[in-house]
């Protein structure tokens, strides 16, 4: 299994809520700069997503030519909760697109390095693979980040 997760881009710092918060300009640059990098390295056959505004949009200007499934329970998920749903919905290649400190912690938990420990940088893709998805039996491929 190839698993991809990503940080959301970064959003705008005002909003109706924190879960209404939408993609700033800077946060559309980056997804425009990590799209082509993602595109030329993973092909996904789904994509899972917070409800959030922020992940959604993400999500949807990655611009993948697969499913998509947005999942309320993503928005406040831990650990156990984005491996949960990556379990049950996940597919051979699967992206996910949630929050910190969600995504390095899923990173470091799979990955077994302490080196997400610091968190990830918005729009920041972390790109696993495995027989499975648990402790320790995926590997770190790839570390995709736009320029800051």
């Amino acid at each position: 299994m190839k698993l991809t997760i990503i940080r959301h881009a970064h959003a705008q710092r005002r909003g109706i809520s924190d879960h209404a918060r939408v993609l700033s300009p800077q946060g559309h640059r980056q997804v425009q700069e990590l799209r082509p990098c993602l595109h030329d390295v993973i092909q996904p056959d789904i994509v899972l997503h917070s409800d959030a505004a922020r992940t959604t949009e993400t999500a949807q200007l990655l611009d993948f030519n697969c499913d998509y499934l947005s999942l309320p329970e993503l928005y406040s998920a831990g650990v156990e909760g984005m491996v949960d749903a990556v379990v049950e919905y996940g597919k051979d290649s699967t992206v996910v697109v949630g929050h910190e400190p969600t995504v390095s912690a899923v990173a470091a938990f799979l990955s077994g390095s302490d080196e997400f420990f610091g968190g990830v940088p918005t729009a920041t893709a972390i790109i696993l693979e495995g027989e499975a998805v648990q402790a320790g039996m995926s590997v770190v491929d790839r570390f995709v980040a736009p320029r800051r």
